[in-house]
């Protein structure tokens, strides 16, 4: 399957962002990290880090304790998110170190000198060009510098039940049961072994333990989803990886379940979706999924599979399954 529109306009964006911070941070010192723009830490020679794991690179839900002189991230998406990594690589400058914060404008990068100004004593704007930014920020204070401070807890609401559940900020759903998984669980059958492609918080998983399973396999790039997972679901075998790298030596299973993502910061980006849907013939019998409505999943299930139907739809989501029988 080639790259559609959306998945070439997500790759575009990140590159635009990113060049505008290769041009800008060319001079810095030796001890610096760079989290999320492994463009940036290729061209400087640095140490990189980041809760996604990318290729054979597995994401760490922390940064290194450092200290560094210079730390610069690519600004995450969503104000929690953000907030939570500015602390997290604020807490690990050196005396005298800088954080660099840069994203684009529609990003909300115009927002951050504001947002963290009781937490440095100088944070300004120092570049902005090519609808991007670049924030300065120095003196680093009154910051919540370990995950544990970062911890949300919730009670989800599943089955006519109540359950503690754990999330961290930027994970899918916020600890609830977000209206995709819904459609997708109910009156769902499941037997077996089954993989949850695309886990979060596990709330799938958990569905998918009620409901018969066997045995669960969860897999997510991100690693506080994972954290979350072996939390929340401890009965449930999670796994941290880039897509199929996470499990490439697990399987087969019975049935593929997931509520894949579909987007790579603000863009829509289906490469995961396309990589689920072109695997899965070779590790488990049947897929089943479910996806927005104006996602184009049809045509490239049938790429894949022998037998393709449609188990059920709301207006804003179709739930797939397919089959190679």
């Amino acid at each position: 399957m080639k790259k559609n529109r959306m998945d070439k306009r997500a790759d575009l964006h990140e590159e635009h962002v990113s060049r505008f911070a290769r041009e800008e941070l060319t001079e810095l010192p030796e001890a610096t990290l760079v989290a999320d723009d492994e463009r940036l830490a290729e061209a400087l020679g640095t140490e990189f880090w980041s809760r996604w794991s990318s290729g054979e690179r597995v994401g760490k839900a922390w940064p290194a304790a450092g200290p560094f002189d210079a730390v610069t991230l690519r600004l995450p998406k969503g104000r929690r998110p953000i907030e939570m990594a500015v602390h997290a690589l604020g807490g690990i400058l050196a005396p005298g170190g800088v954080l660099y914060i840069y994203g684009s404008n529609d990003e909300g990068i115009r927002s951050v000198p504001k947002m963290f100004s009781d937490h440095f004593d100088e944070i300004d704007t120092v570049s902005y060009r090519q609808k991007c930014r670049l924030v300065r920020a120095s003196g680093p204070k009154n910051l919540r510098s370990s995950l544990a401070e970062w911890e949300e807890r919730h009670e989800l609401q599943m089955d006519n039940r109540a359950m503690p559940w754990v999330s961290y900020p930027g994970l899918f759903a916020k600890g609830g049961v977000d209206d995709a998984t819904a459609l997708l669980l109910d009156g769902l059958e499941v037997h077996g072994s089954v993989l949850d492609f695309g886990c979060g918080t596990g709330v799938l998983s958990a569905g998918l333990l009620a409901r018969g399973a066997d045995r669960v396999d969860s897999i997510d790039a991100d690693a506080l989803a994972i954290e979350s997972t072996r939390i929340n679901v401890p009965e449930a075998q999670a796994y941290l990886g880039d897509g199929w790298l996470a499990v490439q030596d697990k399987g087969p299973w019975d049935m593929i379940v997931s509520n894949p993502p579909v987007h790579k910061g603000v863009a829509e980006d289906y490469g995961l979706l396309k990589s689920l849907i072109e695997q899965a013939p070779k590790r488990a019998d049947s897929l089943i999924l479910v996806v927005q409505r104006q996602v184009p999943v049809y045509r490239w299930l049938e790429e894949s599979f022998r037998t393709v139907s449609r188990l059920k739809e709301s207006s804003r989501f179709h739930v797939w399954q397919a089959s190679v029988r």
